[in-house]
């Protein structure tokens, strides 16, 4: 493809000899230029004997010079599965989540006492949700509430430890921070590991319920879990 090129679509399309990745996304080049659908490690060829070229969400971009190979509004290079989304941006399509239809998951074949470390990476659907994320809003002075600030202090006055991150530049604004978390609802019989293997993960949990009250009988168990905003700066 370096040399002679490959066609697609009507186009003919030739990867940089100098670069190991073309379009550097962060996915080499052998990995995203060819179809192999028989797994031979030769690229599938069309009538013609041109080498077809893998464009996983086709939209007439091949992989190769696509950043965003499934069009899922992740950029290839930040992105944990490149080629497989879940859900899609947009008008309402079929894979997206909501209350109705969650995202479910099953982890098979777990030894009993094995850790299983699973990552999740989330785009909302509303981008702007996440300029919530981490804001520092200012309490008033309450001291009957169920939250309360009697001492007018912000994050910033907080004494921090030996090695713990400076102060971030919101700290000043006030005394409550937004943190986005993920809700896992677990039914059944759970191996989660204990509190003391989750605190330092600032991961919690909870009884889950019928119907979400403590006057219904437990069913499961719910864990939530902070999430952290993965920035961009190339787009």
């Amino acid at each position: 493809v370096e040399v002679h090129g490959a066609r697609y679509r009507g186009s003919a399309w030739f990867s940089n000899p100098l670069e190991a990745d073309t379009n550097r996304d962060g996915r080499p080049d052998g990995n995203e230029w060819f179809v192999d659908a028989n797994g031979d490690g030769a690229p599938d060829t069309a009538g013609d004997g041109a080498p077809i070229m893998r464009d996983t969400d086709g939209d007439g971009t091949p992989d190769l010079f696509d950043t965003d190979d499934d069009n899922d509004g992740v950029p290839d290079r930040l992105d944990l599965a490149a080629t497989v989304s879940t859900g899609q941006l947009g008008a309402p399509a079929a894979g997206d989540f909501s209350a109705t239809t969650p995202f479910s998951m099953t982890v098979a074949n777990a030894a009993p006492g094995q850790t299983v470390f699973v990552d999740f990476q989330l785009r909302p659907r509303n981008l702007d949700h996440l300029w919530f994320a981490y804001n520092v809003l200012d309490w008033p002075t309450d001291r009957q509430g169920q939250i309360q600030d009697a001492d007018g202090r912000t994050f910033a006055d907080q004494p921090r430890s030996p090695g713990a991150p400076p102060a971030a530049p919101n700290d000043g604004y006030g005394d409550m921070k937004l943190l986005p978390m993920l809700e896992i609802r677990i039914r059944g019989d759970t191996s989660l590991p204990p509190p003391r293997a989750l605190t330092p993960y600032n991961i919690f949990t909870s009884t889950l319920t019928l119907d979400g009250t403590p006057k219904t009988a437990a069913i499961g168990t719910v864990a939530y879990v902070p999430l952290q905003i993965v920035s961009d700066d190339q787009s």
